[in-house]
């Protein structure tokens, strides 16, 4: 009897600290997801000049590749500000679809894309923020859903926000700049920024699996300690 009484409080005393766990590890953790800036390679390093820019591809009558250009291009504009992190974002620069030429931007209009996965994250909680700049006018969208449009912008980094989840997708989402204007001269975009949320918390079923195979466990202690 005494065995059987032992083997109740060591259940009960399995299941609250089971409950405890599960609770701890349902709990949501905030996380953070630094975006590929513009004009830096994936560890964060800018690129020199002519550098290809793997994160981001263009579509323009110079082909797919997006390139980093810098002062050394005959494409750089003197206003414009010189690649560097800005306010703890990732770095970013100056992209283009032509390095090598000063008319970059010449019909069709160059489209630049990147693509990133919010799937670790809580969708609703979701917010995203950043900076951006171009020459001459373009369009800013996610996923089809214009986030900023100006006809010039210059050097100067803007700063935006998108914090309307309806804009977003749990898997993948793409940002993309369109040119909408252009005087055929020193064209380029930047673009860099940050999503901040909370992650997906781990799915029950696999805890409660996990924690029944643990309780399976401590039962089958109990009764081999009784025959024995």
């Amino acid at each position: 009897m005494r065995s059987h009484h032992c083997l109740r409080v060591r259940f009960f005393s399995f299941a609250l600290c089971l409950t405890l766990l599960l609770s701890v590890s349902v709990r949501a953790e905030a996380m953070t997801m630094t975006l590929h800036g513009t004009g830096f390679d994936a560890s964060g390093n800018a690129l020199g000049n002519g550098g290809v820019d793997g994160s981001w591809t263009v579509t323009s009558q110079y082909g797919t590749t997006a390139y980093a250009i810098t002062s050394a291009s005959p494409d750089w504009y003197s206003g414009w500000l010189a690649n560097s992190d800005t306010n703890g974002f990732n770095g970013s620069g100056w992209i283009n679809d032509s390095y090598t030429a000063s008319n970059g931007g010449n019909s069709p209009m160059p489209v630049y894309s990147m693509s990133f996965s919010l799937s670790s994250f809580q969708l609703s909680s979701v917010s995203i923020a950043g900076y951006y700049a171009w020459d001459d006018a373009y369009t800013m969208s996610i996923n089809g859903n214009v986030v900023a449009s100006a006809p010039y912008s210059g050097g100067a980094l803007n700063a935006f926000s998108i914090i309307n989840t309806s804009w977003l997708n749990q898997g993948l989402n793409t940002v993309t700049i369109a040119e909408t204007g252009t005087d055929n001269n020193m064209e380029g975009i930047r673009f860099q920024g940050v999503v901040t949320g909370l992650a997906l918390p781990e799915p029950p079923g696999v805890l409660l699996l996990l924690a029944g195979f643990a309780l399976t466990g401590a039962v089958s202690r109990g009764k081999t300690r009784r025959r024995a």
